[in-house]
């Protein structure tokens, strides 16, 4: 499986909504370094994180279709009818729900209900309801219903306001919801200005019985109702080998990630890869200051930071951040951008965790920061009309507390110094979140 169908799907196991604040990479892969040497199975490219979240694909909106109400199937229920109170009680829809022998089969396999069957793009997809889970099933374009695989497991939305569903295969994207809406909004072009600002436009997308049908790119973006998000992904497993993370060693060069990296952002995108530059802004060991407790042994290899920079033909620069071991790799940033005209004073969050005693759900004061910063001396935190103290860069990285929760951090920004003169305020940025993820 890539990077990027990895990515998309663990985006999509918390609703397409920001990384929660609790993300600690740097101790993830620490553990790892600890325990087993094993190789871990990985997918092909793994290191190529950035085509997750690239920019810059044209937007495309022409196939918009209808087939709510296929040939064969009985007439559905009136909108306000109480069947789409729930999706666990929806009637079937979708183009093929009048072929009876694919959906007996299909219900068959995953002993559940189907409520939306259909070819999109080169995949046949179903919906079906087993219980209180949804489960979606794909196979390719024309495959039988036995010979359809499972791909998602959820739970099935059980109130009328959060009955939506919505998947992308190949250049398409369907989504089913309630008769009673009438239309969608869709963004597949985010525009990247030069200081990292991502804005998106809207288009509008009918939406017919509940269905609507349109153009996907790796970037669409669905709004309905409160739901901001991308869609669940529907691609052919790629063939899986056994690959060290650091199979040239952490502090090998850097060539070859560098050449994937461009590689996937560049097919991403639809560009030539020389029109993009990718080059290594930093890749060492994480200092013992800001190592967990695990990786302080002086047997315990630390953790290397694989920070890279990729120049788009705009002048828009991405940044990709990876924790590296030889057992483990866990991503911080996946081509997010950054203000280009300060790109190498731009924080890069690798932690920010609370604690909490009595409710571990909901982390309290202080929160331990971890931070690296490519150039500067100092940094502060400003937090509403608070600016803490200066807070030193010892090799490029910081490691400090503040009497806040990581909610409350999540609202300040870094000020990054150089020599006691200030060299700009940067927004505070949660590791694993999709910068393009925005509502306007």
């Amino acid at each position: 499986m890539s990077i990027e169908t990895q990515l998309r799907e663990s985006l999509q196991d918390v609703a397409a909504t920001v990384a929660s604040g609790e993300t600690d990479p740097y101790a993830r892969v620490s553990a790892a370094v600890g325990r087993s040497r094993h190789r871990r199975v990985v997918g092909v490219g793994v290191v190529a994180a950035a085509a997750a979240i690239a920019i810059g694909v044209p937007s495309m909106m022409g196939r918009v279709g209808s087939d709510a109400l296929p040939s064969g199937q009985h007439q559905l229920p009136g909108s306000s009818d109480k069947a789409w109170n729930s999706v666990r009680t929806w009637p079937l829809r979708g183009a093929l729900a009048g072929n009876r022998d694919l959906v007996d089969a299909a219900q068959d396999k995953f002993d559940g209900r189907a409520v939306f069957v259909e070819d999109v793009d080169t995949r046949r997809v179903a919906f079906l309801v087993r219980g209180d889970q949804l489960i979606i099933a794909a196979g390719p374009r024309g495959a039988a219903g036995g010979d359809l695989s499972l791909r998602h497991q959820l739970e099935a939305p059980n109130i009328r306001e959060d009955s939506l569903l919505r998947v992308g295969a190949g250049d398409s994207l369907v989504i089913v919801t309630t008769p009673d809406r009438t239309s969608a909004e869709v963004s597949g072009t985010p525009r990247i200005a030069v200081d990292g600002t991502v804005t998106r436009s809207w288009e509008k997308l009918p939406l017919t019985g509940g269905i609507g049908r349109t153009a996907l790119t790796p970037l669409t973006r669905l709004r309905l109702g409160s739901f901001v998000g991308s869609v669940l992904p529907l691609t052919k497993e790629a063939e899986k080998t056994t690959l060290n993370p650091c199979e040239d060693g952490c502090t090998g060069p850097r060539a070859a990630i560098e050449a994937r990296t461009t590689a996937d952002i560049a097919r991403t995108l639809g560009l030539d890869p020389a029109q993009i530059s990718t080059t290594t802004l930093f890749n060492g060991e994480v200092p013992h200051e800001i190592a967990t407790a695990e990786a302080t042994s002086s047997d315990t290899p630390r953790p290397t930071l694989l920070v890279m920079h990729s120049r788009l033909p705009g002048g828009q620069i991405l940044r990709t951040a990876v924790l590296r071991s030889a057992d483990a790799e866990r991503s911080i940033n996946l081509g997010g951008p950054i203000d280009a005209r300060r790109a190498e004073a731009v924080p890069l969050l690798i932690s920010a965790n609370g604690t909490s005693i009595k409710e571990p759900a909901l982390p309290t004061a202080p929160t331990k920061v971890r931070v690296f910063v490519a150039s500067g001396s100092g940094l502060r935190v400003v937090s509403g009309g608070t600016t803490s103290a200066v807070i030193p860069i010892t090799g490029h990285f910081a490691s400090f507390s503040l009497p806040v929760s990581p909610t409350d951090f999540w609202a300040s920004r870094f000020e990054v110094l150089e020599g006691g003169t200030s060299v700009g305020t940067f927004a505070v940025t949660a590791p694993m979140t999709d910068p393009f993820e925005v509502a306007s």
